[in-house]
């Protein structure tokens, strides 16, 4: 499987409720940003997953702008603080040969460095609106491959 993990771009600091902030200006710019320098490698998303914070919504909406073959789906388990290992056991009931998930940290960089690393170390941290594509042997915990990250 090839997985591809989007952090959102920048949010507001507060919000009604952690799940209702939203991006501010330089997070849109930041997720086009991104958008464009991904759509030049041509991605092939076979699933592309959203989590249903508004933040990560506004994400897709900004990607769909430059990729609108992607059609995004709400996955209510990448919200931020959903154990990595739970997403992963998720992941790997899917038969989907290629998986895009726009979500948040520290669900990202958790999820990131349990695949290539085995564990939660900080060797991978997401920044806003980066998004790393891995190569995963298998979808099991140690069996991922960094293949490359993309930053604004």
């Amino acid at each position: 499987m090839i997985l591809y993990l989007l952090r959102h771009g920048e949010a507001e600091n507060r919000g009604a409720s952690d799940s209702a902030r939203q991006l501010t200006p330089h997070g849109h710019k930041q997720n086009m940003a991104v958008a464009s320098q991904w759509a030049g490698r041509r991605p092939v998303v076979t699933a592309a997953l959203v989590s249903p914070y508004v933040r990560a919504q506004q994400t897709s909406l900004d990607i769909q702008q430059v990729l609108p073959e992607l059609q995004f789906q709400d996955w209510a388990l990448i919200t931020p603080d959903t154990d990595a290992h739970t997403v992963l056991s998720a992941l790997a009931g899917r038969s989907d040969d290629s998986v895009l998930l726009v979500s948040h940290n520290p669900l990202v960089s958790n999820l990131t460095n349990l695949l290539l690393d085995g564990a939660y170390t900080d060797r991978i941290i997401f920044g806003t609106s980066d998004l790393i594509c891995l190569e995963l042997s298998e979808v099991a915990i140690g069996c991922g491959e960094l293949l490359y990250k993309l930053s604004p």
